[in-house]
């Protein structure tokens, strides 16, 4: 039986309107979605290290953002320390996902500043931050450790390296010949999988010597942590050194977790009330 022209006109008429329904709805869909999932202002990430300030005098420091934001921080200060520093302009560092952006801004720290210190040792744990669409307060940064007054440290930091599958390595040159007694981390927490020179600390590893002059490379392999409301997106290392004369020293470093997937992001704002 002869199927009429007119009907299958219909058919497809209905099929077109039907086609641009749907997609109206997935269009409306993502939109609420998206919003969903913007932030209301800016959020600093947990930072948990220490630092020597003759080992750098520059401080980085890591915040979310929604995808779509472009604000910059323009004036930074730690209440810890009274003074107004200089600041680089924060750059586009990372993108997980299609909701949120890492940013990162670096703090020009100065050795007038260190040296009007009363303590040997200056906890930052919170930032008074400005950023250029008018957000201001105050934000919680995790815990910053920094020694005005540091022990020695026997290595010399060389070069850094890393892979997109969080894994890294930190070189270090022996300013002498040095034992390596252990290696301390800032915050209670797991260390990773590390490896010095290509031995696993799990093993029995402690102490073993390095010549002066001799390279040692640290090695480590992070992996997505399962309680992210205790994780650190910037952690501290200390390589724990003793002389031949038998002085003692610490070598600081950092280790930082970019891969930040779309999950952990959500449930890193869940564990700050954002979601």
């Amino acid at each position: 039986m002869p199927v009429e022209r007119g009907y299958l006109q219909d058919r497809f008429v209905q099929s077109v309107i039907v086609g641009a329904i749907l997609l109206a709805l997935i269009w409306v869909g993502n939109i609420y979605t998206f919003q969903q999932y913007q932030l209301t202002e800016p959020l600093f990430l947990p930072h948990n290290y220490e630092l020597n300030y003759n080992d750098t005098d520059i401080l980085d420091l890591y915040y979310l953002v929604s995808a779509n934001d472009k604000a910059e921080v323009i004036f930074l200060s730690f209440p810890a320390l009274d003074s107004t520093l200089s600041i680089y302009p924060s750059v586009r560092y990372q993108q997980r996902g299609d909701y949120y952006l890492i940013k990162q801004v670096q703090v020009q720290l100065n050795e007038e500043l260190i040296s009007s210190l009363d303590a040997s040792e200056v906890l930052l744990e919170e930032a008074n931050v400005t950023f250029d669409n008018g957000i201001e307060g105050t934000f919680n940064i995790g815990q910053i450790r920094l020694h005005a007054e540091p022990v020695p440290s026997h290595f010399a930091w060389q070069s850094w390296g890393g892979g997109g599958n969080n894994t890294g390595n930190h070189n270090f040159v022996a300013n002498e010949t040095v034992e390596v007694v252990g290696l301390d981390s800032a915050g209670d927490y797991d260390l990773p999988d590390i490896r010095l020179n290509g031995e696993s600390i799990s093993q029995d590893l402690f102490p073993f010597t390095v010549t002066t002059g001799r390279r040692l490379n640290v090695e480590y392999a992070l992996e997505s942590p399962h309680d992210f409301q205790d994780f650190n997106f910037a952690r501290g290392l200390t390589l724990l050194t003793r002389t031949e004369d038998g002085e003692k020293g610490q070598t600081h470093f950092r280790i930082d977790y970019f891969q930040l997937q779309v999950n952990e992001m959500k449930k890193l704002l869940r564990n700050r009330g954002e979601l």
